[in-house]
Formats: structure tokens, sequence, C-alpha cells
């Protein structure tokens, strides 16, 4: 059984483990929720009315979900899709997603997959927002080929 001791230096070592120290304390990013007021009631003051401006909502985002159309796919063979979403302003990749999936069947034929979805985080959503999708797919698997073990 472990003593006091042991749980408290126990309980140290993963703190430890879970915050690095060693990073200073300006490195630790704020997100406030809240805009405070103070309000004060005198003595048999029983109202007071305050208007408290919190400017735009913070934190505020844009959900975008790309669904990709391949036409003419052989069913039954394993497929890799990236998408990459970037800013054509800044040129700077935004978020990018990948997957690998069997279509099942058979035969050829067209196919929608869904579920690439990204969060872009914005100051607000007031203002139009323009960003770029780059896909690309591939077969990955080979049925059968010589130049390939």
């Amino acid at each position: 059984m472990d003593t006091k001791k042991d749980v408290i230096q126990q309980v140290e070592t993963i703190d430890s483990e879970l915050v690095d120290l060693s990073k200073p304390v300006g490195s630790i990013v704020e997100n406030d929720c809240f805009v405070t007021e103070s309000v004060t009631f005198g003595p048999c003051d029983d109202y007071e009315e305050r208007t408290v401006n919190i400017g735009s909502l913070p934190n505020q985002a844009r959900f975008l979900n790309v669904k990709v159309s391949l036409k003419d796919i052989c069913r039954g063979r394993e497929i890799a899709i990236g998408v990459i979403l970037c800013d054509p302003g800044t040129k700077k990749v935004l978020g990018f997603k990948g997957k690998t999936f069997t279509v099942p069947g058979t035969s050829c034929g067209d196919v929608t997959i869904d579920g690439f979805c990204f969060v872009i985080p914005e100051r607000t959503i007031c203002n139009p927002r323009k960003v770029t999708i780059k896909v690309t797919s591939h077969y990955t698997k080979l049925h059968s080929n010589p130049n390939c073990p």
C-alpha cells in the first residue's frame, strides 16, 4: 500500500508530465470568455442598470464539409483521397485531411465521399472569406503487376 508521501510524489510526477513547466508563462494561450464590469450597490439601493459592451462575438468559426465526387471508378479497389484547404490570399494551408477506403461492388461507377470536415477560426464571420480546396486521389493497390513485388 502506498504511503501518503508516495501518493503525493506520484501526483506531482503526473502533473509535471501533463504540464511543461520549462515554458515561460507568456507562452500560455489565454482564452478569456468573459467581459467583466463592476457594479457597486450603495446602502438601501436595490436597483442598478448597466450596459455591458462585449464587442464582437469571440471565438467565431466557419465549418466546411467537403464532398468528393469520383466518376468511373473501379469498385472493389482501394482508393486514397487527400483534401487540402488553402487561403488563396496568404497561400497558407488551413488544414488537410486524407482517408483510404474501398468502394463495395465489382463494376465501374460513380461515388461521392463525404466527411472531409474543416473548422476555420475567424475573428468575425461578418466578412466574406474565400478558401481554395485542392483534391487528389489515386488507387492504392494493383491487383497483379509483375513490376511490383
